[in-house]
C-alpha cells in the first residue's frame, strides 16, 4: 500500500503514512508487480498458441496421413476392380491407417490435442448432413455409401466429408486407447 498512495482515500493514506513514522519504515518505490499479469498472459496466449498449432498438426496427421499411407501401400496390393471394393478399401484404409497413426503419435508425443482431432470433421459431417437433410437428399446414400458410378457428386461428398471424419474418429480413439493403457 506504501508503494502506490494514490489507490487510498486521503483518511487512508494519512493513518499509513503515521503508521509508517511510528514503525520507522520508509516507503519504498513502486515494484515490479504490475509486470507480473502480462508476464502471466503472455506464458497463456503462448499455451494457447501451442495448443492450436498442436491440434492442427495433429488434424492434419489424421486426414492426410492415411491417405499417404495408402498410396505407399496401393501399388503393392493392387486397385480396385469395382467401386463397392473401392469403397470397402477407403472405409478400411481410413480407420486402420489413421488408428495406427493415432496411436504411435501418442505414444512418441503424447500430445493431448489428439484425444480432440475428431471434432472438426464430425462437426463438419454433421454440418453437411443437416444440410443435406434440408434438401431432402438421403445421409446414407450421400455420405456412407455413395453410388459412385451415377453420382460423381455423393462420391465427392464421401471424400471430403466421411473419410476425414472416420480418419479424425479413428486417430482420437487410438490415441484416447494410448493414454488410457499407460
Amino acid at each position: 500500500m506504501a508503494a502506490d498512495p494514490q489507490c487510498l482515500v486521503e483518511e487512508a493514506r494519512s493513518i499509513l503514512a503515521e503508521e509508517l513514522r511510528r514503525r520507522n519504515l520508509t516507503p519504498s518505490k513502486p515494484s515490479a508487480v504490475d509486470d507480473k499479469p502480462a508476464v502471466v498472459s503472455e506464458l497463456a496466449s503462448v499455451r494457447l498458441a501451442r495448443t492450436i498449432v498442436a491440434f492442427l498438426l495433429n488434424l492434419a496427421n489424421a486426414i492426410f496421413g492415411p491417405g499417404v499411407m495408402e498410396l505407399a501401400i496401393l501399388p503393392n496390393i493392387g486397385f480396385s476392380r469395382s467401386v463397392v471394393a473401392w469403397q470397402a478399401r477407403a472405409w478400411l484404409f481410413s480407420i486402420s491407417m489413421a488408428a495406427l497413426l493415432g496411436y504411435f503419435t501418442a505414444r512418441k508425443w503424447s500430445p493431448r490435442t489428439a484425444l480432440w482431432v475428431w471434432t472438426l470433421p464430425v462437426a463438419t459431417l454433421a454440418i453437411g448432413g443437416v444440410t443435406l437433410a434440408s434438401a431432402g437428399i438421403s445421409f446414407w446414400r450421400q455420405f456412407i455409401a455413395p453410388d459412385c458410378l451415377n453420382d460423381l457428386q455423393s462420391c465427392r461428398e464421401f471424400l471430403t466429408y466421411t473419410i476425414p471424419a472416420v480418419r479424425g474418429v479413428a486417430y482420437s480413439a487410438a490415441a484416447w486407447f494410448w493414454f488410457r493403457t499407460r
